[in-house]
């Protein structure tokens, strides 16, 4: 169990965690607001540069998932209650926690550099809806559901 004031700074840096969440989780919307709204008005003919653009985003957008995963896994453990790691934990669950927001919501701007470059709104959509699914996912946990 951690004692009162580690749980104090855990809890300052939740409420900072959350705040980070919902301002990314806004700028999705604001992206989702932005691709109907300037939506292209035909697609870019197939075979043209934009499929290859597509198709490294799209693998980009993938390895970024596995990152996402990776860093969840490493950087947001269980909390321990040495009070010498104390510092590097904090560290940790704010940056663990905000680095993972912002990979998920890029997949969202990389929806939104498709459907301006190909006009599909196909790819928009996916890459939104993805990245709406892990925010979902991701949403930050307090320390005392971390702990086993």
């Amino acid at each position: 169990m951690l004692d009162p004031e580690t749980k104090a700074q855990f809890d300052q840096q939740f409420r900072l965690i959350q705040i980070v969440y919902f301002a990314l989780l806004a700028a999705l919307f604001i992206y989702l607001g932005i691709g109907f709204a300037l939506r292209p008005p035909h697609a870019s003919p197939a075979g043209s540069s934009a499929d290859l653009l597509e198709k490294m985003l799209y693998v980009l957008g993938g390895g970024i998932i596995l990152v996402i995963f990776f860093l969840r896994k490493r950087l947001l453990r269980g909390i321990t209650t040495s009070p010498q790691d104390l510092a590097v934990q904090v560290n940790n669950y704010r940056i663990g926690n905000i680095l993972v927001f912002v990979l998920s919501e890029s997949l969202g701007l990389m929806g939104l550099v498709l459907l301006f470059v190909t006009g599909r709104f196909s790819h928009f959509f996916r890459f939104i809806l993805v990245s709406f699914v892990l925010m979902a996912i991701l949403y930050p946990k307090k320390v005392d559901s971390l702990n086993p």
